[in-house]
């Protein structure tokens, strides 16, 4: 109120308009309580200490509210809190590997964990060849080790057709045949010496030979051996024609190898053979389909009293430019005199 003194209205005793302190009264008297003197309240819906920075759910107040946020949490005097639903996302939280969530709210998910999340299965090793995919399981300690009941990890290579250790190639790397050696016997003048094949006698038998190279060596193989057919005691008249002596060769190549393979019977010498018969010869040779093998033979006259016999140089070789197979084939040798009559 205020007094009308000399004419004028003098000594109003209402209170001034003051600063605007945090009390619950509108002290400058502008119609508006605590306006921009209050503290801004953040709400922790999780109630894990730390607030939602998002302003829309915070409250301007003197004092921390007791009573439950808008949402049904507590307020927090910070704005720290990543996920404000999952009380264990927070600053300070020890990162864990068993979620996918950023406990500690750095900016990273799983940070310094060895795989994640824990219990997480993954596909493992490789289908290629023989292998089967195994799985591996996400542990504290890492993902463990590749298997599973359906899984089949790579094994050492071995010469079956297959690719065991599962790199895309197949036989690869293995050694070569027992025939090779040192000196292999990839040409006429390295030919390998076989034992004599006797007249009548049992056959001579190659046996472990491929026409293989590992693959340090790309080059195609040629197998050549060097036999001698050795002449018995025949009975006849001196200065006679002997009829007629016969060496046979028969090749045995690997299933489905009877186009991939040829075998040769040579006479004379290296780079200069008088005779050659090969299985790849119109006419003469004959492929035994339920044996598998070719058979090659070539006859000669001999003459009583003289050694008829001979040295042949026999030649296995590829007929195909991808023959590189480890899988062996058989060879066996033979020299029979079939004691006929000779042509007139």
């Amino acid at each position: 109120t205020e007094t009308c003194t000399g004419g004028e209205w003098v000594g109003c005793d209402a209170p001034a308009p003051a600063e605007e302190v945090c009390d619950g009264v509108d002290n400058n008297c502008d119609g508006l309580v605590d306006e921009g003197v209050g503290t801004t309240y953040y709400e922790d819906f999780d109630e894990d200490g730390f607030g939602d920075p998002d302003l829309a759910f915070a409250v301007q107040a003197c004092s921390l509210p007791d009573g439950p946020s808008e949402n049904g949490g507590v307020y927090s005097e910070n704005a720290e809190d990543c996920d404000d639903t999952n009380e264990d996302a927070h600053p300070n939280a020890a990162e864990s590997c068993e979620d996918e969530f950023d406990n500690d709210c750095d900016g990273d998910v799983n940070e310094e964990c060895p795989c994640a999340p824990v219990g997480e299965m993954r596909d493992c090793g490789t289908d290629e060849g023989q292998c089967v995919l195994g799985l591996q399981e996400c542990l504290n300690e890492g993902w463990s080790e590749c298997g599973g009941d359906d899984y089949v990890e790579p094994a050492g290579e071995i010469c079956s057709g297959t690719d065991e250790d599962c790199d895309g190639m197949v036989d690869e790397r293995l050694a070569d045949d027992i025939h090779e050696g040192d000196d292999r016997n990839d040409s006429c003048a390295t030919a390998r010496r076989l034992i004599d094949a006797e007249q009548d006698g049992d056959a001579v038998f190659v046996e472990g030979a491929a026409l293989y190279h590992g693959e340090e060596d790309a080059a195609q193989d040629s197998d050549w051996f060097i036999i001698t057919a050795d002449e018995g005691s025949n009975l006849c008249l001196p200065g006679s024609d002997e009829c007629t002596y016969r060496f046979e060769a028969q090749l045995t190549v690997p299933e489905g190898g009877r186009d991939d393979y040829v075998v040769c019977i040579h006479e004379g010498e290296c780079d200069e053979f008088a005779v050659s018969l090969c299985s790849t010869d119109e006419g003469g040779p004959v492929f035994d389909e339920d044996g598998g093998f070719w058979r090659l033979g070539g006859e000669w006259i001999g003459i009583c009293a003289l050694d008829d016999s001979k040295t042949l140089y026999i030649e296995v070789r590829y007929n195909n430019q991808n023959v590189n197979s480890c899988r062996p084939y058989g060879l066996g040798l033979a020299f029979a005199f079939l004691d006929e009559e000779c042509p007139e």
